[in-house]
């Protein structure tokens, strides 16, 4: 049997332990009052009247740690809604050099200056052991801040959504470390959309009325609605950016966790027709998994209502409806025992209501049955988000998990994509835009520490400007709903192919080494050759081998060689060349011997000489230069030696090609 998670206001419920004859104390769990506009004071004042303790305000809203009878009360006065919490966007890092930032912090680049902040759910309990270490050191910190009123975690330890541990901001924070090592850090933690957004305001003004953080890395999303900008969280990703703060946001990994589409109930059957055929999303989960899903609504033509439900054997098993007028949503989860196929199903509850619907789901996979376009969850849809897709950092090859634009209201995102899969601890990658976000904002903190050293603006427009149009573009020329304007690249600068085997003109044997010498500030990632257009070697790093040319016809060729860095630039040089498979030819005439080559240009010549009876032997190795596709060489002049000399030649062209051996006599007088 499933085992249902409701979706309901009181969360995170706290177990009390109490002696025998005692009566429990009432539980007390976090929620949210949305006030009327206006009103926040009054529901304040009246939350802690009733005994209820105010945990974090932001706007209208005000956050709450009250018990049920408690919450209740205050839902005369306002609107009680569910904590809105994000879901980590799951993160080691390989992606330094994939990125080119290799090459800045060659030049002496390393975020000297620049202030980060990694604002995450948590940071696990064991992260002051990793300082000096795989973090930053403890002097290299300005603020360690918690802003969790929910989990009762201690410092900055924090909770996933799910209410496991989580060390998930120390993966984070590894990579934007990595690759901004002398960068200032600070480390903040929260746990809803209340709390991040008082995150925001205290990151804001700092103690002396400026920003205390030039980059923050936020690598979370929220599910809930809406995804046009206008959230809570997105609002104060805003503020944070007219601030002048940079926010590096992760795009999401919902590309194929996610639904949407303007839809009506065609069939009359009660249920909004969602779903490739209209009739749900069916969806698998294995034993002891667990999964929620989030139903938003918007662009109706008329005031709707609907509820979602998840299905199994076409019978609901788990519903939520719409819990209050002013949101459009609707959420409901379960967790099962035994491995089972469900279906995500829409209840209409306005007859012919049509709306556009958009679901996340969280925890399942919904496969060809998902919507990818607009999957960008908040606050990565924020105007003032820089929102960072993946791409795998091997070989940037798709990811096919990342969000992809528009944003609901047709904004493009996300603005560009970093490297993903790439390790944080021995054995374990991260997997996802998480791992991407930090990247982006390790790269923004090195442009921004050599913008100020080059006294040129560093403002979050210009930076994230400046690495779209260095970045490499991957998929469609130009801006792209998937990766944006490309793969972060700092490192612009082509490797210089320095030198060819074969060289211009140089002939080779059948079976040939070609090499290439490469100047470039990079990495080198692969290199290879093609012949006459089609592929002969490739190979990691800069080719150095034997290549098979045997089914190559002799005479001229064309070799075209490449070479590409980490970063993606690439150089290619063309040389022609020659194939010879042609031995050398070897006569000896009465004073010389003449070596005949039509393709070689030079050559290596053995010569042995004795007299009839094997003495006074010698052996010498000349060199030999093809003029005309001939060379002559001069016999030696005997010493005392009387009547025939015996004289044994063979020849070897520069590729190789060996003669036969040649014997001839010749008389001393001959030789002169």
């Amino acid at each position: 049997m499933p085992r249902l998670l409701a979706p309901a206001i009181l969360l995170c419920a706290v177990a009390v332990c109490c002696a025998i004859g005692t009566r429990p104390a009432a539980l007390q769990s976090t929620v949210t009052l949305a006030a009327r506009p206006g009103q926040a004071d009054a529901v304040a004042r009246a939350a802690r009247r009733a005994g209820a303790v105010v945990t974090a305000r932001a706007g209208r809203y005000v956050q709450v740690r009250a018990t049920a009878a408690q919450a209740a009360a205050l839902g005369q006065i306002a609107r009680v809604e569910r904590p809105s919490v994000p879901q980590a966007d799951a993160v080691i890092s390989q992606g330094v050099a994939r990125m080119g930032a290799d090459v800045l912090r060659s030049h002496g680049l390393s975020g000297k200056g620049v202030r980060i902040a990694v604002v995450d759910l948590g940071f696990g309990l064991g992260w002051r052991s990793l300082l000096g270490k795989e973090l930053p050191r403890a002097d290299e910190i300005d603020a360690v801040q918690s802003f969790d009123r929910t989990t009762s975690r201690p410092e900055i330890e924090g909770l996933s959504a799910s209410g496991a541990e989580t060390s998930h901001g120390v993966n984070v924070t590894q990579v934007a470390y990595d690759i901004a090592p002398d960068a200032r850090y600070t480390f903040v933690n929260y746990h809803t959309q209340v709390e991040l957004s008082e995150a925001v305001d205290w990151l804001i003004n700092g103690p002396d009325g400026r920003p205390r953080v030039d980059v923050v890395v936020h690598s979370n999303s929220f599910l809930d609605g809406p995804f046009d900008g206008t959230g809570i969280a997105a609002r104060a990703v805003d503020r944070a950016h007219a601030a002048g703060i940079l926010w590096v946001n992760s795009a999401g990994n919902y590309a194929h966790r996610h639904w949407e589409g303007t839809v009506g109930d065609a069939e009359g059957d009660g249920f909004a027709d969602v779903g490739t055929d209209g009739a749900g999303i069916t969806f698998a989960l294995d034993a002891g998994q667990s999964m929620g899903a989030t139903l938003w609504w918007s662009g109706c033509d008329r005031p709707a209502a609907y509820q979602l439900e998840i299905d199994r054997a076409d019978r609901a098993i788990a519903a939520s409806g719409q819990r209050d007028g002013d949101r459009s949503e609707s959420v409901v989860g379960v967790a099962t025992v035994a491995a089972d196929t469900f279906a995500l199903r829409v209840r209409q509850l306005t007859p012919g209501a049509r709306c556009t619907l958009e679901i996340f789901v969280a925890g399942a996979e919904l496969g060809a049955q998902a919507v990818v376009a607009s999957s960008v969850p908040t606050p990565g849809d924020a105007r003032g988000a820089l929102a960072v897709g993946a791409r795998d950092w091997r070989g940037d090859a798709p990811a096919d998990y990342s969000s992809q634009g528009p944003t609901e209201d047709g904004r493009p995102k996300p603005e560009l994509v970093a490297p993903a899969s790439t390790v944080v601890w021995p054995g374990l990658a991260m997997v996802g835009t998480s791992a991407s976000a930090p990247h982006a904002a390790g790269a923004a903190a090195l442009l921004i520490e050599q913008a100020r050293a080059l006294g040129q603006p560093s403002d979050p427009d210009t930076i994230t400007a400046a690495l779209q149009a260095s970045a490499l573009d991957l998929e469609t020329p130009g801006f792209d709903s998937v990766t944006g304007a490309g793969r972060i690249r700092l490192d612009t600068t082509a490797p210089v192919i320095v030198a060819t085997r074969p060289a211009a003109g140089e002939p080779v044997a059948p079976r040939a080494r070609v090499s290439l010498t490469v100047d470039d500030d990079g990495t080198i990632e692969q290199s290879g050759l093609l012949v006459d257009g089609q592929p002969v070697v490739q190979a990691e790093g800069v080719i150095k081998q034997l290549a098979d040319l045997s089914a190559l016809a002799p005479g001229p060729h064309t070799a075209t060689f490449w070479v590409r860095d980490m970063a993606g630039n690439r150089s290619e040089q063309t040389v022609p060349f020659t194939i010879d498979p042609t031995p050398p030819t070897v006569t000896i005439e009465p004073s010389r011997i003449v070596v005949r080559d039509e393709s070689s240009r030079r050559g290596t010549l053995e010569i042995e000489t004795a007299d009839g009876h094997g003495r006074f032997a010698s052996r010498r190795t000349v060199p030999v230069r093809f003029v005309g596709g001939e060379a002559v060489v001069e016999l030696p002049r005997p010493i005392a030696v009387l009547g025939a000399i015996v004289v044994r030649a063979r020849a070897w062209d520069e590729v190789g090609n060996r003669s036969d051996v040649v014997t001839g006599t010749v008389s001393s007088r001959e030789q002169g």
